[in-house]
């Protein structure tokens, strides 16, 4: 004790009790870190200290002597203490050791470990307790730590309905993760399944590949993958993906896995693809034509209908551009636009499409595009209807109107030769009929022919039929 810096020693009490402190708490444990406080059993009031125990609670002297050391103690704490002290007095000469937070002046949560002693007092003194004081806040610090991240790795799997487990290569048990035992149904209190039990969960036409991707010999570095389900019979069906490999660990080989609960990604799969199926159907049993094609007018889907419209099968189609099957006058119609500003609008319009045979088809399109959840275009959906017979109609009827239109500009007597005409009699046979002279009948036929706009007689006839079509 004399080597210890009266520094030091200064800050222990001065009372009648002070050689024996010293003896007991000598300040030469200061340099190695390592508390002393004595204090009276019953009102735990500190009776001396050193200086690292004060340090701890950032107090000197004067603060801490004759305070209760409970007092520096968390109050949830205090009761617990003030049982440990009590059973402690009970048993002279016995010792315990506990870990409390102390509560000082000090800026930073300190946490001590106590081995309290009791020692023997005489008759006239109040009975007394020794105590050594280790700062124990770094491992707790790293235990807080580790707790946090052992639950923030439970969540992560749990969110994920992910499950791990370690075996060291040779060993008969392993480790389980909490959230593996839940994804298999296995009681965490029995500890990890043996293999035959862990099998008896799989369904049996997965076994196999469960036990081949477990007996396969595995180097550090590599994995292997495999999917199994659930046994049916034990509940509803799982899927599982699971990934093995191996890590090397102080000349240990030691087995990892990580098993997912994919169930809802495989329930999701199947309902993406009953949808695609159903979408095809309806496509493909649609009457109308389905056309889906990429912002850059390339056919990326497209129906037998809409195919057949143009000669073609559906694969002959696929992957070519729309433009490629425009009439060149149609280019400049809505259908061109294949600008991505064009399409984000739906629209509805006529444009005019080459057959595989050369031969106009009319189509009547109906245009959908199809956004993403940036409302970026990445489709364009088009419903096709033949309109071909209709617009021949449509130009019958116009050329059927221009055609009566010049027949009634047409004198009473032009009608009637001209009606002679095109049922083919001759001049001669004309003037007959209408009891006029030949030379009346070719003037008559001169003058239609000049009002028709016409050359020949043939043209006559077209221009006739034409006219009578309409009124039919």
């Amino acid at each position: 004790m004399n080597n210890e810096p009266a520094a030091n020693n200064s800050r222990l009490p001065r009372h009648d009790d002070l050689s024996l402190c010293h003896s007991i708490f000598g300040d030469q444990l200061f340099g190695y870190g390592v508390g002393c406080v004595c204090f009276e059993v019953d009102t735990t009031a500190i009776v001396c200290a050193n200086s690292s125990f004060l340090q701890f609670l950032g107090l000197n002297c004067g603060e801490a002597i004759g305070h209760p050391l409970s007092g520096f103690l968390p109050r949830q704490d205090r009761q617990a203490f003030a049982d440990d002290i009590h059973v402690l007095s009970k048993k002279p000469e016995s010792t315990l050791r506990r870990e409390f937070q102390l509560e000082g002046k000090t800026d930073t949560e300190t946490w001590v470990q106590f081995n309290f002693i009791d020692r023997k007092s005489g008759n006239d003194a109040k009975p007394t307790i020794s105590a050594t004081a280790l700062d124990i806040s770094e491992r707790k610090r790293l235990e807080q730590q580790l707790v946090l991240s052992i639950a923030r790795f439970e969540m992560a799997q749990e969110h994920s309905k992910v499950g791990s487990w370690e075996l060291v290569d040779g060993a008969v048990e392993g480790w389980w993760s909490k959230q593996l035992y839940e994804l298999h149904c296995f009681d965490p209190a029995q500890g990890p399944p043996m293999l035959g039990d862990f099998l008896g969960r799989v369904h049996p036409e997965d076994r196999a590949g469960v036990i081949g991707a477990i007996a396969s010999p595995l180097q550090p570095g590599r994995e292997i993958r495999l999917e199994f389900r659930s046994d049916p019979g034990l509940g509803p069906m799982k899927y599982f993906a699971a990934t093995i490999y191996t890590t090397e660990k102080n000349g240990n080989l030691i087995w990892n896995g990580v098993n997912q609960d994919i169930t809802e990604q495989k329930r999701l799969h199947a309902a993406l693809e009953e949808s695609e199926r159903k979408y095809r159907e309806i496509v493909e049993s649609a009457a109308e034509g389905i056309c889906v094609v990429s912002p850059g007018g390339i056919i990326l889907q497209i129906n037998e209908q809409a195919a057949n419209m143009l000669g073609f099968s559906p694969s002959e189609l696929m992957g070519t551009s729309i433009l490629e099957w425009k009439d060149s006058k149609s280019v400049e119609l809505p259908l061109n636009a294949i600008e991505e500003e064009n399409f984000k609008f739906e629209q509805v319009y006529e444009t005019k499409l080459k057959h595989r045979s050369g031969s106009d088809v009319w189509v009547l399109v109906s245009r959908c595009p199809l956004l993403d959840e940036r409302g970026e275009i990445v489709r364009v959906k088009g419903t096709l209807i033949d309109i071909t017979h209709r617009k021949k109609i449509e130009e019958l009827t116009r050329n059927s109107a221009i055609a009566k239109a010049k027949l009634e500009m047409l004198s009473k007597r032009e009608r009637q030769v001209l009606e002679e005409v095109v049922a083919g009699r001759m001049n001669k046979v004309i003037a007959k009929n209408l009891d006029i002279s030949e030379k009346t009948v070719e003037r008559h036929r001169s003058r239609v022919m000049k009002k028709l706009s016409v050359q020949s007689v043939a043209e006559l006839v077209r221009i006739s039929v034409i006219a009578e079509s309409i009124v039919q």
